[in-house]
């Protein structure tokens, strides 16, 4: 008796989720570095541990991060010269603790 655990998988050209995949593997069979075994055992254990969707929800938040350090407001000047509400500015305090309430909102996710 063989110590091997084998799974037969099949997959239907005629749906969408299906053919992607086929499609997926057909493109890399002449590629020696690619593995199908390997790559659908990764795929199953990332699912089984999650580690797909946190990996990915990391990501995310990284780029998220780093636009949201980068972005400045402008507050564009509509109003007409009757007009003399002012924009009160943030102090560097009030700032920095919009900046901290951005980032403890993407924790979130």
């Amino acid at each position: 008796m063989k110590n091997e655990y084998r799974i037969n998988l099949r997959m239907n050209p005629n749906k969408p989720k299906q053919k992607e995949i086929i499609d997926f593997f057909n493109e890399r069979k002449n590629d020696d570095s690619f593995s199908r075994n390997e790559f659908i055992i990764e795929a199953i254990l990332g699912r089984i541990h999650g580690e797909s969707n946190n990996a990915l929800l990391d990501d995310i938040r990284e780029v998220i991060r780093d636009e949201i350090k980068n972005i400045s407001v402008v507050v564009s000047d509509n109003s007409n010269e009757n007009d003399t509400a002012d924009i009160p500015e943030l102090t560097e305090e009030q700032l920095a603790q919009n900046e901290a309430d951005v980032l403890d909102v993407l924790d979130m996710f």
